[in-house]
């Protein structure tokens, strides 16, 4: 019954990938970008976010692991790796499936976009390249992103993972260094700002949030009956580097914390190094995030497809170029989606004779996932 997508879909001879190989993908699948602005949100919002934040990862968690008891559950019914839409056409049906497929594709499209918009920012901002024209960096940019789009291997993807690990450790050991060379640390004392939660909520779930990605990721883990292990695993490795991040930026830099924690940074040879370190952290995440929809459409010409993709990122970046305005909508609304939204609703239908305390939580976390996408989106409206 899913034998139309039997070609285009990677195969199960792919899902092979031991533990820690599918750790690094699920690790490097949360953190990266997100990291660059978590600092920003307790700026923006208050040190009492921490809380919201750690609220938020404990939400993720549990949604996480119910995506993971949907992959246990289908992985046996295709011969294909299960993507989200997927799930949702053998949890809801067709038109479930059509709908995930939207908020899918636009989710994975609007990351590629921060990323590669990022991408260009860190390459512009290098002392030695600032004489290069924007144009050209952004040409150079798309080159790369494309040039580095055909590892489609998960595999091979995973030790490009680890790459972009190490390559985020980085700026964990400058923002360290800087907080221990820093003699009279002036702290922001702001506890909260109520009107800008739902919208650093929406920039949190970067750290937060790859659930998008995740069922691709779960299918891929060998022995699947892991999966719950490695998820806490992960997840408790991801919930404390980036809440002690977040506090570790914001007590460096406190009101004068930027946007991008990087543009914080003083210029010179350490910051160069830092910015090149953190280009190579988005072009090793790129394969891991473009792929899933890549692979999908390419019914088409595997190269022509890649080229137009990457020429529409290019369009969109050089007229847009706020990145944070890119993170703050993408995750009050799509990463909201399927981050927060849809793994409850799939698990409401899946077990409709849930306990009463479990069935509360359920929809507990759908409306708490409404309520940040209506006031996130129209806080977001206002802004243009």
């Amino acid at each position: 019954m899913y034998q139309k997508f039997k070609d285009i879909d990677p195969s199960k001879k792919d899902a092979s990938l031991s533990d820690i190989k599918m750790a690094f993908n699920m690790i490097k699948s949360v953190v990266g970008i997100g990291l660059l602005s978590i600092s920003f949100t307790l700026k923006d919002a208050g040190w009492l976010f921490l809380f919201i934040m750690l609220f938020i990862a404990l939400i993720t968690l549990y949604n996480a692991l119910t995506l993971g008891k949907l992959v246990q559950k289908y992985t046996n019914e295709v011969d294909y790796i299960i993507d989200y839409p997927t799930l949702g056409k053998f949890v809801y049906g067709n038109i479930c499936k059509n709908i995930i497929n939207a908020f899918w594709g636009i989710e994975i499209f609007m990351i590629s976009l921060v990323v590669v918009n990022l991408g260009i920012t860190f390459l512009s901002e290098i002392s030695f390249l600032k004489s290069v024209s924007y144009i050209w960096i952004e040409f150079l940019v798309s080159i790369l992103y494309l040039l580095i789009s055909f590892v489609r291997n998960y595999n091979s993807v995973s030790l490009i993972s680890l790459g972009g690990i190490f390559s985020i450790m980085f700026l964990v050991i400058i923002i360290f260094i800087k907080f221990c060379m820093t003699e009279h640390l002036e702290l922001d004392t702001k506890m909260i700002d109520f009107s800008k939660i739902p919208n650093c909520i929406g920039i949190s779930l970067f750290s937060f949030g790859g659930h998008v990605i995740f069922p691709e990721i779960y299918d891929t883990l060998k022995k699947k009956d892991n999966i719950y292990k490695i998820i806490y695993i992960c997840w408790g490795i991801i919930t404390l580097f980036t809440l002690g991040f977040a506090v570790l930026g914001f007590t460096v830099f406190g009101s004068h914390t930027l946007a991008s924690i990087a543009s914080d940074i003083e210029s010179g040879p350490i910051k160069d190094c830092l910015l090149i370190s953190l280009f190579l952290n988005l072009f090793f995440s790129f394969p891991l995030t473009v792929n899933p929809l890549l692979l999908k459409l390419e019914c088409i010409n595997c190269i022509i497809l890649r080229v137009f993709y990457m020429v529409i990122l290019f369009c969109i970046c050089h007229f847009w170029q706020s990145f944070i305005q890119m993170m703050s909508l993408t995750g009050v609304v799509l990463e909201n989606m399927t981050s927060l939204i849809l793994p409850p609703l799939f698990l409401l239908k899946l077990e409709p004779n849930m306990n009463l305390l479990h069935k509360i939580l359920n929809i507990g976390i759908i409306v708490f996932g409404l309520f940040i996408l209506i006031f996130g989106l129209v806080v977001e409206i206002k802004k243009f």
